[in-house]
Formats: structure tokens, C-alpha cells, sequence
């Protein structure tokens, strides 16, 4: 029997060593990916530019992507957006999830469809202020 595999006729054997199965149960858990589209800067200092990529949620940014999908650079006018629309929708129809800033882009250019997310980071005060004008007075 191979590792992670787990069948009926040898659940009976895997359930005698409980740890083996706790083990082939963490290796299945671990084996499932998130895969995001995301920017990855690129460029020199004080002047930004973009890849548009699609990588495993937990990899490094500046590793191996599995596909680079687009170019950004807001530094230019008007900005410069590079985009692989067929690549795009095929990762997103895979279950891949774009960052909430690629997510606004894309609503932008049309590939998405629907309302924009919140992209940024609010300060303590404003999220606790929104946060009280959403909850209904009683």
C-alpha cells in the first residue's frame, strides 16, 4: 500500500495503526492548493511595475509562477494594462481566486463580472465606524 492511499479493503489495517492514519489523512490535507492570481512587482526603485501571475498561494512571489498572465504598470499614461483574457478565465474556471486588487481590475476590463471588493487596509477607527453604520440601531 502506497502512502496516502486509502481504500475500504485497507481501512481495516490503517485503522489498527492510528497514527498511519492520521498521517494519510494530513498528506491529503496538505496536498490540496490554493492557487491565486496575483502581482508579483517588478521594475527598480521608486518606479513599479507589475507581472500578473498565477502561483500556489503558499509559494514566494519573486519564485516559479506557473503561468505569468499579464503586465501592470501604473506609472505610465494612461496605465498600462497587458492582460491574457483566455488564460485568465481558464485559471479562474480551475477555482483560482484573484487578489482583491486583480479581482477590481479585472471587474474594470470586463472579465469578471459583478461589483468591486474592498482592496485595502482601513485604519482602526474607520472599520470600527463602518462597521457600527452597518449594524441595525434596536
Amino acid at each position: 500500500m502506497k502512502i496516502g492511499e486509502l481504500r475500504i479493503e485497507n481501512l481495516k489495517w490503517a485503522c489498527q495503526d492510528s497514527h498511519y492514519l492520521l498521517f494519510s489523512i494530513l498528506l491529503f490535507i496538505l496536498h490540496i492548493t490554493m492557487v491565486m492570481i496575483r502581482l508579483s512587482r517588478v521594475g527598480k526603485t521608486k518606479f513599479p511595475s507589475y507581472r500578473i501571475i498565477v502561483s500556489d498561494k503558499r509559494k514566494d512571489l519573486w519564485g516559479t509562477a506557473l503561468e505569468i498572465v499579464g503586465f501592470y504598470n501604473p506609472l505610465s499614461t494612461p496605465k498600462l494594462i497587458d492582460l491574457k483574457k483566455d488564460r485568465i478565465i481558464y485559471w479562474l474556471s480551475k477555482g483560482a481566486k484573484a487578489s482583491a486588487t486583480l479581482h477590481n481590475m479585472f471587474v474594470d476590463q470586463k472579465i469578471v463580472p459583478g461589483p468591486k471588493v474592498s482592496a485595502g487596509r482601513m485604519k482602526r477607527g474607520v472599520k470600527e465606524a463602518v462597521k457600527e453604520a452597518k449594524t441595525p440601531a434596536s
